[in-house]
């Protein structure tokens, strides 16, 4: 046993399905997941999950094959997880908000033998299905399984032989991958987040996150540790923190999303014995993160997490500047290079570089062909910082992203944080134009608040005296909406 009371990382064998099967046995009664329409105890949650394994095995699905997930609520997300675990399958989620075609995609390009679903996908998805069955799961309803068409099931295993679930990446700035972890790496991870977050058996986590984009690093870990999962995904914020309140909850791990509601919403109720509140995601607007702190009564620290890596950098110190992602907490090891792959030095900028343990196998991009990533590589995360004299890591941009405007680099980030600063603006989004001169010109598209009317020329005044001359917007659009991933990040490209 550790400190936290789980067992030891050889307790869990090969397959990451005995995260479950252990914590069953050990907390058979307690209670693992709770909404404001079911709850249900470790033990009933395993034996749901061996249910839908028997039911995997009866409708002729191989071991090794690939199996969807497109559900919504925690405990049918959990039961299908662990039962195609059980029935050593891999999981991907397929989340029931993205489109049709995108669903399809998804499909396509794993090679995925069944779905389970609790309702019916779209025509363009059933398409290419060949049967269904069902089979009775949490909280109360039968969960659907339909069989796919002509699919080669052994293509995924044979590139990655311990894989145990693709996540796929959001796609905020070039065409979604599928990201291979292992079983080891499932395993190694719960490990590091248990310990990063410090959470215990005595815990009851609010969890307002769809599972089909948060689930290894967050709700694995609270299944690992035997805490309770209080599933609020349906609820607004003040519902959310009401629910913690009547359930004693001491964990929130939410997004930048939610503590914006909460930050907008006109009253919020303390929950007395809530003891940490994480927000992960994206980065955490300061002004937002000091409403909701003071409000509760507790700190909000900041999590950078990455589905490759997992929960490396927190932001737990005293720093409040918006861009602060926080220090890279051990197991991790952070670095940044420059431009030329040299060791960028303090306030330096360059691009971060990461390793620790849970490290993803690789990338899927497509059925015959995958990408191979060794595991104790240092992996490139695209993401441009600064570390500073004490060691924070100060985010810049995607390297994607960055603007060249006549040989000055351009972070859109740094100009959306100034823009978000006005009451009038909901959201934003800065990128670029092609010039002949300039090379890029700076656009900031602005999509208004409810009752919030345009004032450019003060918009561009401000970012004047914020911002050096080549990074202020040279024009500003007025949209309805700003195109956005299955997650709800903003996209950065049209493809």
């Amino acid at each position: 046993m550790d400190s936290h009371g789980t067992q030891s990382l050889a307790a869990y064998g090969k397959n990451a399905a005995h995260i479950l099967a252990l914590s069953a046995e050990r907390w058979p009664d307690r209670c693992a997941i709770k909404s404001r329409a079911y709850e249900c105890s470790y033990q009933e949650l395993s034996f749901a999950s061996l249910l839908v394994a028997e039911s995997i095995k009866l409708a002729h699905i191989n071991p090794r094959s690939v199996i969807g997930i497109s559900l919504l609520d925690a405990a049918d997300f959990l039961t299908a997880l662990f039962g195609t675990l059980y029935a050593d399958c891999i999981a991907i989620p397929v989340p029931p908000n993205l489109s049709p075609s995108e669903q399809e995609r998804i499909l396509l390009e794993t090679g995925v033998s069944l779905v389970i679903t609790d309702r019916t996908p779209p025509k363009q998805v059933v398409e290419k299905y060949d049967s269904q069955s069902q089979t009775e799961a949490l909280p109360s309803r039968p969960l659907k399984l339909f069989r796919c068409k002509n699919v080669v099931s052994d293509s995924v295993s044979e590139l990655f032989s311990d894989a145990a679930v693709i996540r796929y990446t959001s796609g905020t700035t070039g065409r979604s991958k599928g990201v291979v972890l292992s079983h080891t790496a499932v395993i190694e991870r719960t490990e590091a987040s248990i310990n990063l977050m410090e959470v215990t058996s005595q815990d009851k986590v609010l969890a307002p996150l769809p599972l089909a984009y948060h689930f290894v690093a967050s709700a694995l870990s609270f299944i690992r540790v035997g805490a309770v999962i209080l599933d609020c995904l349906h609820l607004s914020g003040p519902e959310m923190l009401s629910f913690g309140r009547e359930n004693g909850a001491t964990i929130i791990y939410g997004s930048p999303l939610q503590y914006e509601l909460l930050a907008r919403s006109a009253h919020i109720e303390t929950i007395p014995t809530l003891r940490r509140a994480i927000s992960t995601s994206t980065i955490l607007p300061a002004h937002t993160a000091e409403i909701v702190s003071n409000r509760l009564g507790c700190r909000i620290t900041q999590v950078y997490g990455i589905i490759e890596v997992g929960l490396p950098l927190w932001n737990s110190s005293t720093s409040t500047l918006p861009t602060a992602l926080g220090t890279c907490r051990k197991p991790y090891e952070c670095k940044v290079l420059t431009d030329s792959g040299e060791p960028a030095l303090p306030g330096d900028t360059g691009e971060l570089l990461l390793t620790g343990p849970g490290l993803f196998s690789g990338y899927l991009t497509g059925i015959g062909a995958g990408v191979r990533h060794e595991r104790q590589a240092w992996f490139a995360t695209g993401d441009i910082v600064t570390i500073d004299q004490d060691g924070i890591v100060l985010y810049r941009g995607r390297k994607k992203n960055v603007i060249n405007c006549g040989g000055n680099k351009v972070f859109p980030e740094e100009v959306e944080g100034v823009l978000m600063k006005l009451p009038e603006v909901e959201s934003v989004r800065v990128s670029a134009e092609p010039h002949p001169l300039l090379g890029d010109l700076v656009i900031a598209e602005v999509v208004l608040a409810a009752k919030g009317l345009p004032n450019i020329e003060q918009w561009r005044a401000i970012c004047y005296r914020e911002l050096s001359g080549y990074k202020v917007p040279k024009e500003f659009r007025i949209v309805s909406k700003l195109p956005k991933t299955g997650s709800g990040k903003v996209m950065y490209h049209n493809g």
